[in-house]
């Protein structure tokens, strides 16, 4: 007897009947998180899904087949979405993040179900074929969101007289170029040379890029000059606060400040330019106010701050630079509003009321 129950084929065991026990390998395979992590790779949470979603069905659920699905589309679409709003460099941690996460969700939903599928003999799903897939995902992602985009943006553009043109991108329209090139040409930026100009319109703003010689981005004054060309057609385009970008024929950004606007009044106004803020703006115009010198009668001043330190200019009556008691005088005023902007030094500017640049003084 015991050599019968040895060999397996005893039928009895201590006079009770046993039925021999039978596994029953699985007919189907399934794919593994490996697979799941290499869709995903390629083709984004959607492709993970996709293979999660085939694994959930061949285990007869299909309600969670279906949810997988959708939620793998909903995140793939969601991503695609930001990755247009942020920029370029700030899109590597989400797609790392994203794969990390559908990997971590594959293991947690299904790694113990692929587990006992393996040890019943069932066989695993072809990681090439899941290659295929992510890559498959990714060329109609590629044709159905960036291509369409790409074209979109690398036709969108007006011509202003012959040469002139406005491109426009993001949420900026056709419409929005032209009143903004209309207005260009109108203030004499445009003087139908072959200048170019870019608007994009995002979450984040609107910013103008122009575009300049190769060089010239490094003369002093430049970003200034462009900025206030900007602020003067900024009305055109929606009003402050602007973006502004000089880019090269490449269209590769190579120098980049903010231009905006700053009243706590609607009347006395601080126009801010270059790395200066809104609170800097805000900040001076309470020091102003403090030495009487706004007062509610729609005076303004421009504050600029860049890598050659902080300018404030004002504008004044002609000859008021020629004469040295009223320079003195807008030096005491600078010299008192000064720790307001980050302190001295900073370079006094008298403009004329074409805001031609007058008289400079360093303040010390």
């Amino acid at each position: 007897m015991d050599a019968i129950e040895a060999s397996g084929m005893g039928q009895f065991q201590a006079g009770i009947p046993v039925s021999p026990v039978s596994v029953v390998v699985p007919g189907y395979k399934l794919f593994s998180v490996q697979a799941v992590t290499i869709a995903a790779l390629f083709g984004g949470p959607v492709a993970g899904c996709i293979l999660m979603a085939v694994n959930y069905s061949r285990l007869g659920k299909k309600g969670l087949a279906a949810l997988t699905f959708i939620v793998g589309f909903a995140i793939t679409a969601l991503a695609i979405f930001i990755g247009y709003a942020i920029p370029a460099n700030g899109t590597y941690p989400i797609a790392l993040g994203l794969l990390i996460l559908t990997r971590f969700a594959a293991t947690g939903m299904q790694g113990k179900a692929i587990e006992r599928h393996v040890s019943l003999g069932g066989g695993l799903g072809s990681k090439w074929l899941a290659f295929g897939l992510g890559v498959a995902i990714l060329c109609v992602i590629f044709a159905a969101v960036f291509v369409p985009v790409y074209m979109s943006s690398a036709h969108s553009k007006v011509i202003i007289g012959s040469k002139d043109e406005v491109f426009y991108t993001g949420s900026a329209t056709k419409q929005d170029a032209q009143v903004l090139g209309d207005a260009l040409k109108k203030g004499g930026y445009f003087k139908d040379r072959g200048t170019s100009v870019f608007l994009d319109k995002d979450a984040h703003g609107t910013t103008l890029s122009m575009v300049v010689r190769e060089g010239v981005w490094n003369e002093p004054g430049t970003l200034a000059m462009e900025e206030e060309a900007v602020r003067e057609v900024a009305d055109s385009v929606g009003g402050l606060p602007l973006h502004v970008r000089l880019m090269n024929a490449a269209e590769e950004v190579k120098k980049e400040g903010v231009v905006g606007r700053a009243s706590i009044d609607g009347k006395d106004e601080v126009f801010y330019f270059g790395k200066a803020s809104e609170t800097e703006a805000t900040a001076l115009i309470r020091a102003l106010v403090d030495e009487k010198y706004f007062s509610g009668r729609g005076t303004s001043v421009m504050l600029s701050q860049d890598e050659d330190g902080t300018v404030m200019s004002f504008v004044v009556s002609d000859g008021f630079w020629d004469d040295a008691a009223h320079v003195a005088g807008f030096e005491a005023v600078v010299r008192a509003v000064a720790p307001s902007v980050g302190g001295l030094p900073v370079k006094l500017r008298l403009v004329n009321t074409a805001l031609d640049d007058k008289k400079d003084v360093m303040v010390n």
